[in-house]
């Protein structure tokens, strides 16, 4: 249990005894420092804004969104070395050098060879020219025609077109070529229009511009540093992973992840979760409004805006290549574009977070119809009146298995989503409260007050998962209870036997939290949804610990999940995990991976809360025993900018940078024994 250390109330008057330096800006100041985590040739991505590159060992395929550009490069060098930095991929081998990287802003990458000594090095690709799955475009609109022309390949399909090569390559066959490597770097270049590849030989200019993006994001959002360097480096690291699923092509929004494509008839696969995913924006929103990027963050509530339902339901899957199908064909030929039921509760929880911490009142009174309709299509969800939304209409988070059997379609509800309208109602409140709609806030109250998750509790220890159209309730013991914990739902002495059973080798293994417990007759530690471990569940269990003191359990799972980026994937977090064997299964790099990796840093060991509505900063940081400091630059709370310095040995001292006059902060400082 926590130890209280020091407990103060900042006001203006006291404040003056500290540090009332503004707080530095760190984009001006930072040096450029090369991050690179190494390993063997594997996965990896290299992902800008307008364009993607996708391989491993194997070979290498590229892509500019929505459009799968070429698939199969692959080369006679033998690269066994791979070094990931946060701007590009080096891959080395018998003293090749191969560099690749995708300018920020263009739809094209670049690759970089040279040679300690002279080699011949012979490339070969497959033209590609599809767009990603599904794509409803008939097979014969897809003829490739391939010609070269001076230093470059030409392939054309009708429609779209793509360029690679450069002015040291050789023509050795329809698609494949020679360079001649040394020290001389040679270059390669893909590109999907002409103009692109001509900026593309000026190669250098764009580098440097993409290594300066990294550094100057690096410098502006939050970031923590302790005595565990190696929690410190895998931190920054999540942070670049979570950050490289927003695009900007064909909308601006964030992805759920990427992965090696699967090639499919009518379209070009799709490389892992490359889609917009309602759910998984919003679970990692809390991350991203947390470290500071609040603009990012409202780009993708505006894309969830866009392709809200008529009547309010928030949208739950949106394919890259929605423009090319249209969006009335996506939702008559497949059942996935609204088939979550979480995704709109999670909208008015996360947007009214956004609120909180950004106090970006012009964009949520434009969002004012939105929040009304998402509400009002929340209310028409309890059929039965017990007052708990249910999720006929979708999934309830879990999408298949026993753990959804008599869930979906025969009704009813949830743990998981009965906390979320709980707190949904809570969000709405305070969101229609700002808008100036009285009555809805106090339609809120009103639901709010009449609630209770006493029902889901077992008496055994636990909360049950799902409630049954008969009233009657699954007995299953799954992470699920993590949720109402997170969001400070129960009273402490629930709270605290719920944390056993999450704490358990039932729930939790060395690498994280299974869904349910492998001793549940129907767990299966390879099945997607009954049995492997996500670092999604291991997040929320993380921040219900530190939410109820248990401080020890939730750093233990906050490593977990930081350290994922230095297995499989490097620099990237693991979608799931076998249940009983540290095994990837599912794809190598999704996004909320690291957000619930990072969520738990800022406020689990750092203890951020922000209130940039009142002016309020709390800072409540986990120090572990051995910790002689604990540095937090770049808080942000609406447009101001604080730094947080502990230093401690035999005495206790603490300096706050930035312009602290208007706010009040009440600063904890907690001790884990």
């Amino acid at each position: 249990m926590r130890k209280r250390l020091l407990s103060l109330m900042l006001l203006f008057l006291l404040l003056l005894f500290l540090s009332r330096i503004p707080a530095k800006n760190e984009t001006e100041a930072r040096d450029i420092e090369v991050l690179e985590l190494h390993g063997v040739n594997g996965y990896f991505d290299v992902i800008g804004r307008r364009a993607q590159v996708i391989g491993d060992e194997r070979s290498i395929e590229f892509w500019s969104f929505p459009l799968n550009l070429l698939r199969d490069y692959t080369t006679t060098l033998n690269l066994t070395e791979l070094a990931k930095r946060q701007w590009s991929v080096i891959r080395t081998g018998e003293g090749i050098k191969e560099e690749i990287f995708v300018p920020l802003h263009e739809e094209g990458a670049v690759i970089i060879y040279s040679s300690e000594f002279p080699r011949r090095v012979y490339v070969s690709f497959t033209p590609a020219l599809k767009h990603s799955w599904p794509s409803f475009l008939p097979l014969d609109a897809c003829k490739m025609r391939i010609r070269f022309e001076e230093d470059r390949f030409v392939i054309e399909n009708g429609k779209d077109v793509v360029f690679i090569g450069g002015k040291d390559i050789k023509r050795v066959g329809p698609a494949s070529f020679c360079l001649d490597l040394g020290s001389t770097p040679k270059i390669v270049r893909i590109a999907t229009n002409e103009e692109t590849y001509k900026r593309l030989s000026n190669w250098k200019p764009l580098y440097q511009e993409t290594v300066e993006h990294y550094q100057n994001f690096l410098g502006r959002i939050t970031l923590i540093e302790t005595p565990d360097r190696r929690l410190n480096r895998d931190y920054v690291w999540n942070l670049l992973a979570l950050d490289s699923c927003y695009i900007e092509k064909p909308e601006k929004g964030w992805v759920a992840g990427f992965d090696r494509s699967q090639d499919i008839t009518e379209g070009g696969g799709r490389p892992g979760f490359a889609w917009y995913f309602g759910r998984d924006f919003l679970w990692s929103s809390f991350a991203m409004v947390s470290y500071g990027d609040f603009e990012k963050a409202k780009e993708g509530f505006k894309l969830l805006q866009k392709f809200q339902r008529e009547d309010g339901k928030i949208m739950h899957e949106l394919p890259t290549s929605i423009h090319v199908i249209g969006v009335e064909n996506w939702e008559k030929e497949y059942p996935y574009y609204f088939a979550a039921a979480d995704s709109t509760p999670l909208y008015l929880i996360a947007l009214d977070y956004y609120l909180k911490c950004s106090n970006d009142t012009e964009f949520i009174k434009q969002s004012k119809e939105s929040v009304v309709k998402a509400f009002c299509y929340l209310l028409k969800t309890d059929r039965d009146g017990d007052g708990l939304i249910d999720n006929k209409e979708g999934h309830g988070w879990v999408e298949g298995g026993f753990l959804a059997e008599g869930q979906i379609r025969e009704g009813h509800t949830t743990l998981y989503l009965a906390s979320l309208w709980i707190e949904s109602l809570e969000s709405a409140k305070s969101l229609f409260e700002f808008l100036g709609e009285s009555e809805l806030s106090k339609r809120c109250e009103e639901l709010s007050s009449k609630i209770s998750l006493e029902q889901f509790w077992s008496n055994k220890g636990y909360f049950y998962h799902r409630k049954l159209p008969d009233g009657s309730f699954g007995g299953e013991r799954t992470v699920m209870g993590a949720i109402p914990l997170l969001f400070g739902q129960v009273n402490d002495n629930t709270a605290l036997e719920e944390l056993k059973l999450l704490n358990s080798k039932q729930i939790t293994t060395p690498w994280g939290c299974r869904i349910v417990s492998n001793s549940d007759k129907g767990y299966n530690e390879s099945g997607y949804h009954e049995g492997t471990v996500w670092p999604l569940f291991t997040g929320w269990s993380a921040l219900a610990n530190y939410r109820y003191g248990e401080y020890q359990n939730g750093h233990s799972l906050t490593l977990k999940n930081l350290r994922l980026v230095e297995d499989w994937g490097l620099g990237y977090a693991q979608e799931v995990i076998n249940g009983d064997r540290y095994e990837p299964i599912g794809y190598a790099h999704q996004g909320w991976s690291s957000a619930m990796a990072i969520l738990p840093v800022l406020k689990g060991i750092a203890g951020i809360e922000v209130n940039e509505r009142d002016k309020t900063i709390v800072i409540s940081p986990c120090l572990l025993p051995s910790w002689e400091f604990l540095k937090i630059k770049n808080i942000r709370s609406g447009n101001s900018f604080f730094n947080l310095t502990i230093l401690r040995n035999e005495t206790m001292s603490i300096e706050i940078e930035g312009d602290v006059e208007d706010y009040t902060l009440i600063l904890n400082v907690e001790q884990m024994e």
